[in-house]
């Protein structure tokens, strides 16, 4: 463990081949304010057993990864093959109160990371990051994660930053092991992620909670609403507790048209969401129903659709009985 180092600026400065730490399985680095990076790719391919990286309250911290790095830049001309993946055994990060942290995996450096093995990511008061995973391409790499969790990120506009080139069935399969996603009071998220993950992702996802996030308009989204899959319905199976609560400018859960249905839901809390136009409904198997509804022209329609919001935009349900009290039945289209 590094504490209190104030006089700390780089955790090796000079040639890394003479910073051996082959069994290093915990790095925890906490106050230490001159710090602006942890790991060059040079400094990272010595720690291939570890494990744990907790940082926190390192002020002056911006990158995770420095990408200017000659020592890396000469290797790699000399051998592009003999280059080792980065932290394949890494499988928690934990990162607290680092008020100038801008990046965490940077695109340039993704190819070279594993992160096969991670299973817990946490991130808190992080205030100046933007975005969680710079390309689709690191994300595939995470089939362990198992847990995201988001506090006080108010610059976070992204959890992937979503390159417009790339096909959709790049992001099919993504997160099939995450079980819980927590975001709160994270101000500029519009968007969680593409609607098309959901369509062969999140198979073992049971906990959803999204509080205080003012900015965010739609849980799961879509580049370009005229070039939608047709096949729009989506399930979650092992969804059972789903919170959204105290997010102003919600109105979605998915784009008009897509179709999400919750078999295992049992816990649904919405509170202090009044834009929201998604209808939760539940039918005679036990599976929840959510669709976001088109805008509505005549009166009659909009005085009915009204009344239907009115019963999803305050629900506070922690078992089934009370949901299937709750909740309007199901009607199939």
């Amino acid at each position: 463990m590094l504490e209190e180092l104030e006089e700390l600026e780089c955790l090796c400065k000079g040639p890394t081949h003479l910073l051996s730490l082959p069994n290093l399985k915990t790095l925890e680095v906490c106050d230490c304010n001159r710090l602006r990076h942890m790991f060059s790719p040079s400094l990272a391919r010595n720690l291939l057993q570890l494990e744990e990286l907790v940082i926190g309250r390192c002020g002056e911290l911006e990158q995770i990864f420095i990408e200017d790095d000659a020592e890396y830049n000469q290797t790699l001309s000399k051998d592009r093959l003999w280059w080792p993946l980065l932290f394949p055994n890494l499988s928690r990060i934990d990162i607290t109160s680092c008020h100038k942290l801008k990046s965490m995996f940077p695109v340039s450096i993704t190819h070279l990371l594993s992160l096969q093995n991670l299973t817990t990511l946490r991130l808190q008061s992080c205030p100046m990051l933007t975005h969680l995973f710079s390309s689709t391409t690191l994300v595939r790499n995470l089939l362990q994660l198992e847990s995201i969790d988001i506090e006080d990120c108010g610059e976070l506009e992204q959890i992937i930053v979503e390159d417009h080139t790339e096909n959709d069935h790049v992001k099919l399969g993504l997160f099939p092991n995450l079980s819980s996603i927590s975001v709160k009071r994270c101000g500029k998220i519009e968007t969680l992620f593409p609607v098309i993950i959901a369509r062969s992702g999140f198979q073992k996802l049971r906990t959803l909670i999204i509080e205080e996030s003012f900015q965010l308009e739609e849980l799961f989204g879509h580049k370009d609403e005229a070039d939608m899959t047709s096949d729009r319905e989506m399930v979650l199976p092992r969804l059972d507790r789903l919170t959204l609560k105290q997010l102003a400018s919600l109105v979605k859960f998915c784009p008009v048209g897509y179709h999400f249905i919750f078999p295992s839901l049992s816990w649904l809390v919405v509170k202090g969401c009044p834009k929201i136009t998604t209808r939760f409904s539940v039918d005679q198997n036990r599976s929840v129903h959510t669709e976001a509804q088109a805008p509505q022209t005549a009166k009659e329609d909009v005085d009915m659709e009204l009344s239907s919001l009115k019963t999803t935009r305050n629900i506070e349900c922690w078992d089934f009985d009370s949901l299937r009290k709750r909740l309007p039945p199901y009607i199939g289209k």
